[in-house]
């Protein structure tokens, strides 16, 4: 049985969950790589860690055993640190299978969000997109979220490229009840990695305060830079509902709203993100409002136009008004439930498994 190499260069461990149940990677390595794990242990030996290098190969130090492995391959994202391009190399030319897995365009980080300075060149000499470059031109292959960030990296690298969007665990997930004295709309992610998305409601979520009981989860207070929720949406704080922000294997508790929304700018960084956030929004039976994006106007498409995508602030307010009425809430809440389904942990795992049998 071949061993099979699980490690983020971007959180450099999968951190062990509080009682050590469940690998838990912080943000896109859960849901690109992490939640796969009991999947991948049906045909490799999976071992999941720390990124290290010894004598210049790449290896994994199990979270679990503490012993160091050299898998025969290596599922990895956003190696990013000087000198480990030299690492992919000799690892790729002694026989390992190096795989990094693309989920965000970091080439094109709008200076607005807070990873932008650190992986820039000329701010962090240390850890930044000119060796994320170089490290995965030495790597064996790329596996992108999206079309969008497959034809930039064909392009861009000239490795091979598979796609495989992104899915979810339908079943860690509950559903919210729509029938509620207060219906509440809200958004869950961090501030602090937003491109000026969340200012584009600057001036139509005040026009609902009455309507609607305004929710943010994954409020981080201790983050700096992350302003919170209300200001950037030009609201007043106390009429925003906080959650804090939690593990990846937690997250799902955020989903607590009845109308979500997602809105992104239209910029090229944007243009490569997945459709995650309605995926986990329809796995709670949340309907929700989305920007366009290469990927949500492609799931609006295949789902048959089960929710609303806003191109203009008019469309949002419009959008939203319809979602008050409760029949129409709970239509659009039991159509994206069940076209969902087709997107549930189980497909992805069954691609990301055919992709592994074939290398």
């Amino acid at each position: 049985m071949k061993t099979l190499g699980i490690a983020s260069g971007d959180f450099r461990s999968c951190q062990d969950s509080p009682g050590g149940k469940t690998p838990s990677w912080g943000g896109s390595g859960w849901a690109r790589i992490g939640q796969y794990i009991p999947y991948f242990k049906e045909e490799y030996n999976v071992v999941y860690g720390t990124l290290y290098s010894n004598k210049g190969f790449l290896g994994v130090e199990c979270d679990i055993t503490k012993r160091l492995y050299t898998p025969d391959i290596l599922i990895t994202q956003r190696l990013m640190n000087d000198g480990i391009a030299n690492d992919c190399r000799h690892s790729v030319n002694s026989g390992m299978v190096v795989i990094q897995d693309i989920d965000d365009w970091y080439w094109a980080l709008d200076h607005r969000n807070a990873a932008w300075k650190g992986a820039h060149p000329k701010y962090n000499k240390a850890r930044n997109t000119d060796h994320y470059t170089r490290s995965i031109l030495a790597s064996s292959m790329v596996v992108a979220s999206t079309p969008w960030i497959a034809d930039m990296s064909a392009s861009k690298f000239s490795l091979p490229t598979e796609i495989i969007p992104n899915y979810v665990d339908i079943d860690r997930f509950t559903r919210v009840e729509q029938d509620v004295t207060a219906p509440k709309l809200g958004w869950v992610g961090s501030t602090a990695h937003r491109s000026g998305d969340l200012e584009l409601m600057r001036g139509i979520l005040r026009q609902f305060t009455d309507d609607y009981q305004m929710y943010h989860g994954g409020d981080n207070p201790h983050n700096p830079q992350a302003e919170t929720f209300a200001h950037r949406v030009g609201l007043p704080e106390d009429v925003v509902e906080k959650v804090s922000w939690c593990l990846p294997e937690y997250y799902p508790n955020l989903m607590s709203m009845q109308l979500g929304i997602i809105p992104l700018r239209d910029i090229p960084f944007n243009h490569a993100k997945s459709d995650i956030k309605g995926l986990e929004y329809a796995a709670c039976g949340i309907p929700f409002i989305s920007s366009y994006s290469p990927s949500y106007e492609a799931l609006r498409t295949s789902w048959g136009g089960s929710f609303d995508i806003a191109y203009k602030p008019k469309d949002w307010i419009r959008a939203i008004k319809k979602y008050t009425d409760l029949s129409y809430r709970q239509e659009k809440s039991d159509e994206v439930f069940d076209r969902v389904k087709s997107r549930d942990i189980r497909r992805g795992a069954d691609l990301w498994l055919e992709l592994l049998r074939s290398l």
